[in-house]
């Protein structure tokens, strides 16, 4: 398929020069131009002509062209000039003036060059297809830094996790040995679990359920620093006991500090790509997005725009991308494209759990799963704010879910059970 992208590029190329009868740069350069949406395509990233870029000097610099991932956040770049051009000055120059250097394609319809965190890897003719795919191989296979920090973390964690599983299970085989406090401890957690989860629990499981207790604790303290969810919850609150009989201070230090790597990749991916927020007015929305970007750089130490925030109502956002007349998008949705874009990329993601406040008879919902289809039976888990208690089940309907008030009360086949 790449060769065959190539070869309509030349071809296109060719037409241009032969009817134009010119070798100007804004006349030819469609040719490439093509070729890169064409390619990036393949790769679900979006071509964006004359893109603008942030320099140092804030000078306003616009690039001819930068693929982007569906986040807005950069890809690759693309800087067009004329044959007649001394294409390594122009390169020169352009890095002067604050053009991005970790991965842009410059060519001028004869040479291409591909430079990747400011090296120059490769120079080729643009009509020799094989050099050129291998150009654009390279290009299209670069990884940005922070997305090959995730991965080496992932890779870590693969590598680290069995050492750390084996000694949490020893640390545990030793103190229910040796500690009676734990031994006390474990066997009244047994029993509250096989009450509230499942009769047929044993200790074993217990156990298990400790060490995913222990290495989960991390991620959910670093994504959600100011919950009170391991006070409230009735699991994580006897875990939490457990835990504390055996598993504190240097020990418990020592014993996760080589997952650190991971839980700081995993905050940053789960932050750009997994957490989601929603706001129907103004007012909170703005609240709500300084919150979220505040929090983030505060556990962090550095700010990073939080991509997922939708100006939309949740609950008439339900139905998925469904469009009626009056549909939430023709009174929000397109208050700006790039807020359309969200609720799309919103959209497209299985979501099952669902965290709201300020709800009606402090009501929240701990898990809600919809069917993109009105009218289908969704599923939600529904208990009473701070109680501690166990979900109750009720089950309505996405057409039963009207917003009636400011408060966004639910009515219908269920229970008016908040918004």
């Amino acid at each position: 398929m790449s060769q065959l992208f190539i070869q309509q590029y030349l071809n296109q190329l060719a037409a241009l020069r032969k009817v134009s009868g010119t070798t100007r740069e804004s006349v030819l350069r469609e040719a490439f131009k093509d070729l890169l949406k064409a390619w990036g395509k393949q790769h679900n990233l979006v071509f964006v002509p004359e893109y603008k870029l942030d320099t140092l000097t804030r000078d306003k610099r616009y690039v001819d062209g930068a693929l982007l991932y569906e986040l807005r956040v950069p890809f690759g770049y693309w800087e067009a000039k004329d044959s007649k051009d001394d294409l390594d000055e122009e390169i020169a120059k352009k890095f002067k003036r604050g053009y991005p250097k970790d991965n842009i394609v410059f060519e001028d319809t004869t040479r291409a060059v591909l430079i990747q965190n400011g090296q120059q890897v490769m120079d080729c003719p643009v009509d020799d297809v094989d050099q050129l795919q291998k150009l654009l191989t390279l290009f299209f296979s670069y990884e940005r830094s922070e997305i090959s920090q995730f991965r080496k973390a992932v890779e870590q964690f693969k590598a680290d996790l069995p050492a750390v599983l084996e000694a949490l299970r020893d640390m545990i085989a030793r103190a229910h040995q040796d500690n009676p406090t734990f031994r006390k401890e474990s066997e009244r957690f047994l029993v509250h679990a096989q009450e509230a989860i499942n009769p047929s629990l044993t200790d074993a499981d217990v156990r298990e359920m400790l060490i995913q207790h222990v290495l989960t604790e991390e991620i959910f303290a670093k994504v959600f620093p100011d919950t009170p969810f391991h006070k409230d919850n009735n699991v994580a609150r006897e875990l939490y006991k457990l835990e504390a009989t055996f598993f504190t201070g240097n020990t418990k230090f020592q014993s996760l500090k080589a997952l650190a790597p991971y839980y700081s990749a995993k905050l940053k991916h789960k932050y750009a790509n997994e957490l989601h927020a929603n706001e129907v007015a103004i007012l909170p929305y703005y609240a709500a997005n300084l919150n979220i970007e505040a929090t983030y750089a505060a556990i962090t130490g550095e700010y990073a725009e939080f991509p997922n925030l939708c100006f939309v109502d949740t609950l008439d956002n339900v139905g998925g991308l469904r469009k009626y007349a009056g549909h939430i998008a023709d009174l929000f949705g397109s208050v700006t494209d790039e807020n359309v874009a969200r609720i799309k990329r919103q959209n497209s993601k299985k979501i099952s759990v669902i965290i709201g406040k300020h709800w009606p008879q402090s009501v929240t919902v701990v898990g809600l799963r919809f069917s993109a289809l009105a009218g289908a039976e969704a599923r939600c888990h529904v208990c009473p704010s701070g109680t501690g208690r166990g979900p109750t089940k009720n089950v309505i309907t996405v057409s039963s879910i009207k917003v009636t008030d400011a408060q966004g009360r639910a009515i219908g086949k269920a229970e008016p059970w908040g918004r």
